[in-house]
């Protein structure tokens, strides 16, 4: 295990940890005018948790867990968190795993299954592979970050920095580029040590980052016709490239695209109290259509 990385990880952590409390007031109440919200109202509270009390929160898991590794040199499973299916996959119940998750998210559950060769025995040779035993020498990646939730793009960087070892440009969405200074300045210090850059622009600049020789790696948060365009091309070409299975992008990439939920919770008078075009603007990002990172 690369002890000294993993320490100067966990010690990264406690800094951005910190530079996210240090900006989360005026990045609330810059997406609060940037969205035209009321200061008082309480959809406030939604810029607070789908940002900075999100960020914070992985930031602190994933401290945590390297703080763990650091000591033992392994991951510790909780008791019977490691299952086997009937069809021999292993599968890691990862949540709940604090009390305060079974309180806040009774009846919630999320399962890792396995890959084909990993057995009970074996699991901990799968996990934080580049604490022990790095597959590169380093790597830049591209992430594209989404326009809706403003902890996305920060916990896609930092995904690719922490568990990947790979180095980042985080290319905003234009609809929430008013973000950028307040990333710039939680990700300061690896920004100063050449391990983070932040840029913006529309798809134009998208297009060409994608296809520059220098990014080896990509990640895309944003619509499953993004993601074809990127792989596949645009137009007809685009379509016929899809069709026969022959993507035009020769790179690793990873993507969490935009879903319809087959359930969608409302209070029972809400169709009531809203207009059927207000309803869907104001509240579709928090239905089934929003893709979040947990």
């Amino acid at each position: 295990m690369q002890k000294g990385i993993c320490r100067r990880a966990r010690n990264v952590c406690d800094e951005l940890m910190d530079r996210t409390l240090e900006v989360a007031e005026r990045q609330v109440a810059a997406a609060v005018e940037a969205k035209g919200l009321s200061p008082e109202s309480g959809y406030e509270a939604e810029e607070w948790m789908g940002g900075p009390v999100c960020v914070i929160r992985v930031l602190r898991l994933l401290r945590n867990t390297l703080r763990a590794y650091h000591r033992d040199g392994k991951i510790s499973w909780p008791k019977g968190a490691v299952r086997t299916r009937k069809n021999g996959q292993v599968q890691v119940r990862v949540f709940p795993n604090e009390l305060l998750d079974r309180i806040l998210f009774t009846g919630f559950e999320a399962d890792v299954w396995m890959q084909s060769g990993v057995t009970p025995e074996n699991l901990h040779e799968h996990v934080a592979s580049f604490y022990r035993r790095p597959e590169h020498a380093g790597r830049l990646a591209l992430v594209l970050g989404a326009g809706n939730v403003a902890s996305i793009g920060i916990l896609d960087a930092v995904d690719k920095l922490f568990c990947r070892g790979e180095v980042v440009l985080l290319k905003l969405n234009p609809v929430n580029q008013y973000l950028g200074p307040f990333i710039e300045e939680i990700f300061g210090e690896l920004i100063g040590d050449g391990y983070v850059r932040v840029a913006g622009g529309g798809a134009d600049v998208g297009a060409y980052l994608c296809n520059h020789p220098a990014v080896e790696t990509i990640h895309i948060t944003g619509s499953g016709d993004t993601h074809d365009a990127i792989v596949f091309g645009t137009g007809e070409a685009g379509a016929r490239q899809k069709a026969q299975g022959e993507p035009i992008l020769r790179k690793p990439i990873t993507s969490e695209l935009g879903n319809v939920s087959p359930v969608i919770v409302t209070p029972g008078d809400i169709l009531q109290r809203h207009p059927h075009g207000d309803f869907e603007r104001e509240h579709r990002n928090r239905s089934g259509h929003a893709e979040r990172t947990g």
